[in-house]
C-alpha cells in the first residue's frame, strides 16, 4: 500500500474521539483529537495542540513512534491527546457571530 491509503491507514491507526465543550456562551463545539491512553494510573497527561496553520496530523509520527516503543497501553507512561482546535479538521467551525482568537 503506498500514498494516500497507505498515510491513511496509519492516521486511522491512532485511537480518535470526538467530544462535545460548551463555552460560557452557552455555544456547544465537537472536539475531535487524537490520543494514546495509558492504564498505568500514574501516567503524566500532556496535550499536544497544534498552532495555525498546522493540524495534528503533525503530530502523527511522534504517535506512531511512542505506540511502537510502549508496545501496551500499562507500559506507556503517559496519556497523550492531540486535539484539532475548534475551526480546524474535524472540530466545530468557530461561531460566526463572536470573535473567537
Amino acid at each position: 500500500m503506498t500514498g494516500w491509503r497507505a498515510w491513511e491507514a496509519k492516521f486511522n491507526s491512532i485511537p480518535q474521539y470526538t467530544i462535545d465543550v460548551r463555552d460560557n456562551d452557552s455555544h456547544t463545539y465537537a472536539v475531535h483529537f487524537m490520543c494514546l491512553f495509558s492504564t498505568n494510573p500514574s501516567a503524566i497527561p500532556i496535550i499536544f495542540p497544534h498552532g495555525w496553520p498546522g493540524s495534528v496530523f503533525e503530530f502523527l509520527p511522534l504517535l506512531l513512534h511512542l505506540r511502537e516503543k510502549y508496545a501496551t497501553p500499562d507500559a506507556l507512561p503517559y496519556n497523550i491527546v492531540v486535539p484539532h482546535l475548534i475551526g480546524f479538521g474535524f472540530s466545530s467551525p468557530p461561531p460566526l457571530d463572536k470573535d473567537f482568537t
